[in-house]
């Protein structure tokens, strides 16, 4: 199936060069204009790569994106053939070649995988044998159409009896080709039709478009081939010069049918895993690498143009060629407007229009105007943010003894001057990149703790503030571009410019005030935890008010990035340690997830993995806001349920069957959304499932424990759940005699036995782990616990998984049945996929009543 993908979208990115040399509408009826041509395999090849691309976790959506790439590939014949006879000789049999594969004789071999496996009711009418026959019939027959034309198309072979022979069997001669492939498709269109009507209303309701229009765009063509091959009148009447024409747009026009419904189905109802998640930086860099492309494709166009005509006078091509005059209306229209579209699309991704110039006679005159240090802080972070978009900026100010720069608002920890890194700004006014990722940056060498306050800054860009001596007295610190494509030559050029300015400003004031680096915003940064209650306090006194507990050292300061306030301490497990707080700036409950401390690189490149994972958004998926650092340590800022978890509602008893039953099935249609987009959540428990205020049910830590092993410069460890955990569980060692020298990731009282023996992860294990959490709920027992992680491990590599009935008599046996398979020790009886799982599901509900 791929290797008919690859070569399916070969011949469609051919057929799209091809047609810059065939767009004048030279051609007689009855046939199409080729920019029709161009029109309809782009709209055929885009959805097959969005399909193929986006549904990497459903092998139907692959499937159907298949079927789209061959239909394209037929209307990229018709314009490679017209190109062949216009174009040099030897780019002209080139494209006589390709043409002369015709893939679109594997349609209905496709088709059939497709319809066979979508929906995934199988229909118990067909004999037996009956699949496995007709689809090996579809695909022999594309071979020997397929083949058979590219002999008949050698030279030697084409004069030859043979030749002949098998030149029958090409798509020009009507006599076998389109006759095969029609009646090869009409067992398709029957297999959709019957199993749509044989699926669950739910399920009809949901399936009616993609089948509504896969059978709508392939019934009038198999129709008309059969009744041209059938019917000699109706022959006659296809073949007429005013018919012909308007029958080859009626019947692509039915086949655009097919894309269109497909399309509607997978966004609105989700009836395939197809999902992108397209990051705001892809989409940016999308956009504006679309307009900078647009000149180099009507270029080409045009040379194709001009190539074809190039025995014809400049006038003669003008007056005769509509063509032509608008692809020199384009050329210039998109010359006048470049500037001027990217500009747009600046706005439209950001709130405003990148003008560096403006941006900084701005700054430099209002600067000079103003009447204190926090007057000039203010403007500068507003405007530097205003031209360069940045998702946290902050400026750092000498202190009153000259060693240290500090951030009067806080949000940074101060930075010693007598240290490397402040060696290091101190000897150039050039802005200094930061990139802790790469091995070849200077600041690699840093000592940790340098580099734990770089991470912890969230620093990208570094840029000195010098007065008239040669001593930086401050700095200013750029994070991120929410757009994440780096920092340009101009954007540096931009903010050494607004240092000059700006330390010139300060300069001037700094001489009449002293700024208070001791102020509330830098004693923020102690803070004490009650070792009782959990309550984060400042650093005074021995006792916590709230409960006269003792106090400790806390994991986070008092306000963290200078914008969230950590109030206590909620949870602590294997993962890290959870405190309350709150968002100042937006005056909402957050969360504060504390993670493993890491090295200064695996932090950075963890910054960028949970923007990554920021960027998936489902109603049921716990929200996160931002990834903030301390001390070397990440904080993921996150949504706060305050209805607590699953594994608080089980400690008071088992879970009434229906409400565990509407809680797998949300689970489940969130893992199929987070698999679909090609991750992996790997640790499903009840301590990760959590409940908003109302009751709304959400997952929590996705992709946490995939992230931490990812980028972490140490051997990962591995949740273990004791007799005696609560919500969460601590962090040990696996045993290499179930590790083979290799780390497991996850929680293993709810690891499936391929999780254990490290196997290749798939979408399989987060269902096994959903699995085992239904019973916990169902029982309030947990199927695998053991007093020790060997045990545990044990059990679930061998242990029998008790009836559910045993412990819950009125959980209904069709429930139980799902539960035994879900947990089966055969993994092929498994739900494989989400979607599996969600349509067993509902047929044991179904079952239930």
């Amino acid at each position: 199936m791929r290797l008919l993908f690859i070569a399916a979208i070969v011949k469609v990115a051919v057929g799209i060069v091809a047609s810059a040399f065939v767009l004048e509408p030279a051609l007689p009826a009855p046939a199409l204009p080729s920019w029709y041509y161009l029109f309809l395999l782009t709209t055929f090849g885009s959805s097959a790569a969005w399909l193929y691309f986006g549904g990497r976790t459903d092998p139907r959506a692959r499937t159907l994106g298949t079927l789209f790439a061959l239909f394209a590939s037929l209307f990229t014949d018709r314009v490679s053939l017209r190109a062949s006879a216009v174009t040099p000789e030897l780019i002209g049999q080139a494209l006589k070649t390709i043409e002369s594969v015709h893939l679109i004789a594997f349609c209905p071999y496709v088709f059939w995988r497709f319809a066979w496996s979508f929906p995934r009711i199988r229909p118990s009418l067909l004999p037996r044998g009956t699949a496995a026959a007709v689809e090996y019939a579809a695909l022999v027959t594309g071979i020997v159409l397929v083949f058979g034309n590219l002999i008949a198309a050698v030279p030697a072979v084409r004069s030859t009896a043979v030749g002949a022979a098998l030149g029958a069997l090409g798509p020009r001669d009507d006599r076998i080709f389109w006759q095969a492939v029609s009646l090869l498709t009409i067992p398709s269109l029957a297999l959709l039709i019957l199993k749509s009507r044989r699926a669950s209303l739910d399920e009809r309701r949901r399936l009616k478009w993609v089948v509504a229009g896969v059978v709508a765009g392939n019934l009038p063509m198999v129709a008309h081939v059969l009744l041209a091959a059938t019917v000699p009148r109706y022959a006659e009447f296809a073949v007429h010069p005013e018919t012909s024409r308007a029958l080859g747009i009626t019947l692509t026009m039915f086949a655009l049918l097919i894309p269109l419904a497909t399309a509607y189905a997978v966004l609105v109802d989700q009836v395939l895993d197809v999902s992108f998640v397209v990051r705001q930086a892809v989409q940016y860099a999308f956009a504006r690498y679309t307009v900078a492309a647009v000149l180099p494709l009507l270029v080409i166009a045009a040379g194709g143009v001009v190539y074809r005509n190039r025995t014809r006078p400049l006038g003669e091509i003008l007056a005769g060629s509509p063509v032509a005059v608008t692809l020199i209306l384009l050329l210039g229209l998109v010359l006048v407007s470049r500037r001027a579209l990217l500009r747009a699309i600046d706005r439209r991704f950001f709130r405003d229009q990148y003008d560096a110039q403006q941006i900084l006679v701005d700054l430099a005159e209002q600067s000079h105007r103003l009447a204190g240090v926090g007057d000039v802080i203010g403007l500068l972070v507003r405007d530097a943010d205003r031209a360069l978009h940045l998702e946290r900026v902050s400026l750092l100010l000498i202190g009153p003894t000259g060693e240290t720069l500090s951030d009067p608002q806080g949000r940074v920890r101060a930075l010693p001057l007598g240290g490397p890194l402040g060696t290091l700004l101190s000897g150039s006014r050039a802005p200094l990149d930061v990139d802790l990722s790469s091995a070849g940056s200077a600041l690699s060498r840093l000592p940790e703790s340098e580099r734990e306050w770089l991470v912890d800054a969230g620093a990208r860009l570094l840029v000195p503030l010098f007065g008239v001596r040669e001593t930086p007295i401050g700095l200013i610190v750029l994070g991120d571009k929410r757009s994440e494509l780096p920092f340009t030559y101009e954007d540096k050029r931009l903010m050494s410019a607004v240092a000059v300015s700006t330390a010139l400003a300060l300069e001037q004031r700094l001489g009449r005030e002293s700024p208070d680096l001791d102020t509330p915003g830098f004693s923020r940064s102690q803070a004490a935890q009650c070792g009782v209650c959990g309550r984060v306090q400042p650093r005074s006194g021995q006792r916590c008010v709230a409960c006269s507990g003792p106090m400790h050292e806390a994991r986070l300061p008092m306000v963290l990035a200078g914008k969230f306030e950590v109030e206590q301490q909620i949870g602590a497990g294997g993962m890290g340690v959870v405190y309350r707080g709150r968002d100042l700036h937006l005056n909402r409950p957050v969360a504060l997830k504390v993670l493993p401390r890491l090295g200064t690189t695996a932090a950075a490149r963890m910054r960028r993995e949970a923007r990554a994972m920021a960027a998936m958004q489902h109603p049921n998926l716990a929200v996160i806001h931002v990834m903030e650092s301390w001390r070397g340590a990440p904080v993921l800022v996150l949504e706060y349920l305050a209805g607590g978890t699953l594994a608080t509602r089980i400690r008071r008893g088992p879970i009434p069957v229906d409400e565990v039953l509407s809680m797998s099935v949300v689970m489940a249609e969130v893992l199929r959304h987070v698999h679909a987009a090609g991750y992996l959540h790997r640790d499903v428990k009840p301590s990760n499932i959590g409940f908003t205020f109302d009751g709304n049910v959400k997952l929590l830590d996705f992709g946490l424990a995939q992230m931490i092993a990812d980028v972490s410069e140490a051997p990962p460890t591995v949740n273990v759940l004791p007799a005696a955990a609560t919500a969460d569980s601590v962090t040990v060692e696996v045993p290499t005699a179930f590790s083979t020298g290799r780390h497991l990731i996850g929680t293993p009282a709810y690891m499936s036995p391929e999780a254990i023996l490290t196997e290749p992860v798939t979408p399989a294990i987060d269902l096994w782990s959903l699995a085992v959490t239904m019973y916990e709920a169902l029982t309030g027992t947990q199927p695998f616990r053991a007093p020790t992680m060997a045990a545990t491990l044990a059990l679930v590599m061998v242990g029998e998984v008790r009836d559910v009935r045993v412990a819950r008599p009125d959980c209904p046996p069709a429930i139980a049945e799902f539960l035994a398979s879900a947990l089966s020790r055969i993994r092929q009886q498994r739900p494989q996929t989400a979607s599996e799982f969600l349509n067993r599901l509902a047929a044991a509900r179904a079952a239930v009543g």
